[in-house]
């Protein structure tokens, strides 16, 4: 009697991936090893990995679980042209536990195997998961051991006073190659063994930053972020990447960043991440951490004096950073329509924000905090004018329905009351709203934090003084540059000290401000009836206005010095904030 026949499952038919970390490892023979080593598992596990199905991710990480490969080969899965997936070694499938665990259950939900170098094939028992967790906790352990050595070690060539990678623009490091290179087009011996890189000023670059700061200060439209970067594309500069267009994104980074007026260059301020909602998900991208947050002060990881210093003083930085600030607040918006047509200027355009509380969504009950927009109707009126007001613009863009409880609010209304409740807190109020306002710091003010802060500032200020000692004493070079460094950080710190105290305490109260020449100078500002000259002085005088069911909270910006014409401003940039709330007629 023959033997029954039973159906033999079918041949696994794998896709293999392979992988290296940085795009400078794609033209070593990483690729050829990955793929010999691809031949012996075949052989030794039974199953076929062709070379027209083995795939290449050149500079991917292995905690990227959306890299090209793994979507190629889900799809290749469905189509059935593959049932299994190898890799020809752990740590080139995942350095990351939880990650690693997740796309094994993907490949799972699709019916395929899954090979992972010489563990073997994927099996649901305890023992298999043991090993393989193990496996992946060590993979996840080196890449977290390598990057946390590689950290402490750019810290302590910072510490030596050496250049490394990432100055900002304005600045370039001269590495051991450009070293070597201008030696030789100089006709002088080449440099023995490995020379250290430093930094060296780029006078153009400086000299745009520059331009930049004086554009802002210049104020109006073109000193805003937008219309800096227009003109710096209209002079023929181009960008720190080379493109003739400026991005407005990275302008702001530049002008905020204050190694232009400390000369102190801080590593480790930012630290990148997975952004919530990735834009274009489907775009190919070899880092997953395509945005990025700063961290606290006091987790930098360490800073660097430039050569030549920074190119403003720290209130010249902060008058800039003010007028970019409003400048932008004056550009935002679509144009009036023209009076011929009934239209007129918003004069709080990009100054509102709704204070009504919000109805639905996950920050139910919460304030709303969104911009309040000004609109125009369409029809012209019976006196030649078009009807305007103010709404939130929180709302549903599919049901176009507010989310919160606020309602559209009268220009003809809201308008006078703001300029009016301003009028009246800068001319008349003064003397009073200041008095409030340091009376509010005295009472918040912690006195224990308050006495932390002091004695570290002592602290502070004693390390300063002993690292000037120790550059005075010191004989080498080298060291005089290290204990420079140390002396510019210290009074960095010190100065972020000296501002945190006098937030913190009533010591402020002693800069008095000159209230009788600022009102004097005010009452003659505010006579105007002009709208553009009444909008130009709302944006100098007003931070915020914060409206809601009938009331509008004005929040001021009091200068020590202050000039209300348009486009001067106060370098000193020492100022106060304060609110006065106003009635607005329903």
């Amino acid at each position: 009697m023959a033997a029954k026949a039973f159906p033999q499952p079918a041949r696994r038919i794998a896709i293999g991936i392979k992988r290296v970390s940085l795009l400078k490892q794609v033209g070593n023979y990483s690729f050829d090893g990955q793929g010999n080593k691809f031949a012996l598992l075949a052989e030794k596990y039974d199953c076929e990995i062709p070379p027209e199905l083995q795939i290449e991710d050149k500079g991917y990480s292995g905690t990227d679980f959306n890299r090209p490969s793994i979507k190629l080969a889900k799809a290749q899965i469905r189509a059935g042209i593959a049932n299994a997936v190898a890799f020809p070694w752990l740590d080139r499938f995942a350095r990351d536990v939880e990650g690693g665990l997740a796309l094994i259950r993907e490949f799972r939900e699709l019916d395929a195997q899954v090979l992972l170098g010489d563990l073997g094939w994927y099996r649901d028992e305890g023992s298999f998961r043991f090993q393989m967790n193990i496996h992946l906790s060590v993979a996840q352990y080196q890449r977290d051991d390598i990057a946390d050595k590689s950290r402490w070690g750019v810290l302590a060539k910072l510490a030596k006073g050496l250049a490394h990678y990432g100055a900002p623009y304005g600045w370039h490091m001269v590495t051991a190659r450009e070293i070597a290179a201008r030696a030789m087009n100089a006709g002088q011996p080449v440099p023995s063994g490995k020379p250290q890189n430093f930094y060296e000023r780029v006078l153009e670059e400086l000299d745009v930053v520059r331009l930049a700061g004086e554009l802002a200060l210049a104020g109006g439209r073109e000193g805003s972020l937008r219309g800096i970067c227009r003109e710096l594309a209209a002079r023929g500069i181009p960008s720190p990447s080379g493109k003739p267009e400026w991005n407005p994104r990275h302008l702001c980074y530049i002008v905020h960043d204050e190694t232009y007026s400390t000369g102190i260059w801080h590593y480790g301020k930012r630290q990148y991440m997975k952004p919530q909602k990735m834009r274009d998900p489907e775009a190919e991208r070899h880092s997953v951490k395509t945005s990025f947050q700063m961290r606290e002060r006091d987790q930098w990881s360490g800073s660097l004096a430039l050569p030549g210093g920074g190119i403003w003083t720290t209130d010249e930085h902060a008058a800039i950073m003010e007028a970019v600030e409003r400048n932008g607040r004056a550009s935002v918006g679509k144009p009036a329509k023209p009076a011929a047509e009934g239209g007129r200027q918003a004069l709080l355009s990009n100054l509102c924000v709704c204070g009504a509380t919000v109805i639905e969504g996950e920050k139910k009950g919460e304030p709303c905090g969104y911009a309040m927009a000004p609109w125009q109707g369409s029809r012209v009126r019976l006196d030649g004018t078009r009807y305007m007001g103010y709404r939130c613009t929180h709302r549903d863009r599919v049901y176009n329905h507010h989310l919160c409880d606020a309602h559209s609010i009268a220009a003809d209304l809201l308008e006078p009351a703001i300029w009016q409740g301003t009028k009246e807190a800068v001319c008349d109020e003064l003397d009073e709203l200041i008095t409030r306002h340091y009376g509010a710091l005295s009472t918040r003010a912690d006195e224990a934090m308050l006495g932390k802060l002091r004695e570290e500032r002592k602290r502070k200020d004693a390390k300063r003084r002993e690292a000037m000692r120790l550059q005075i004493e010191a004989d080498d070079d080298a060291d005089k540059a290290e204990y420079a460094g140390m002396v510019a950080k210290y009074k960095t710190e010190l100065a972020l000290l000296d501002r945190r105290i006098a937030a913190t305490s009533t010591e402020t109260e002693s800069e008095r401000f000159d209230t009788k020449t600022i009102q004097r100078e005010a009452r003659t500002a505010f006579q105007t009836e002009d709208p553009a000259e009444q909008r130009a002085i709302l944006l100098d005088w007003v931070k915020q206005v914060r409206y809601a069911h009938g009331e509008a909270t004005i929040t001021i910006c009091v200068r020590m010095s202050v000039n209300c014409k348009r486009g001067e401003h106060d370098v000193s940039n020492k100022h106060i904030l304060l609110t006065k709330t106003v009635r607005v007629a329903a």
